[in-house]
């Protein structure tokens, strides 16, 4: 994660971020992205850039939690949560050729998190772009 996205995932970091940036931000994301899954007309962001070049790459990782829950062929004892945590990472080259970054973050299903991180690529200029590129490690989720 570190290598490709500058991002060190792991509970404690998870931790740092929660409490310093709160959780109002991804409840926004959210609620977003829930309220596109139910609309009957459904529209992707419009671009804010027109970018030359865009990459969107995600990544995940089984993320251990001081929670616990039920074996599920012993639910009298109990084991660590390990929740799959995934980002997503949208950059874009400007006409001056200079490189933006934005980043997602979340615990959400694969489904939940693939729509969010394509509405970012989406407000990034994906769908403008001459050129884009897409990479991932081949995770169903991604």
């Amino acid at each position: 994660m570190f290598d490709q996205h500058g991002v060190c995932l792991s509970h404690h970091e998870i931790l740092d971020l929660v409490h310093a940036v709160g959780g109002a931000v991804d409840a926004l994301r959210r609620a977003e992205v829930q309220a596109w899954a139910e609309a009957a007309d459904k529209h992707w962001p419009a671009a804010e850039v027109t970018p030359r070049r865009v990459s969107v790459s995600c990544d995940g990782i089984l993320d251990c939690t001081n929670l616990r829950e039920p074996r599920p062929e012993d639910p009298q004892r109990q084991r660590l949560q390990w929740p799959q945590m995934r980002v997503g990472c949208v950059s874009w080259q400007d006409d001056d050729e200079t490189w933006h970054q934005q980043m997602i973050w979340g615990r959400e299903d694969g489904q939940a998190f693939g729509a969010s991180r394509y509405r970012l690529a989406c407000r990034c200029g994906d769908r403008q772009a001459e050129e884009r590129i897409f990479a991932a490690d081949g995770g169903e989720w991604c």
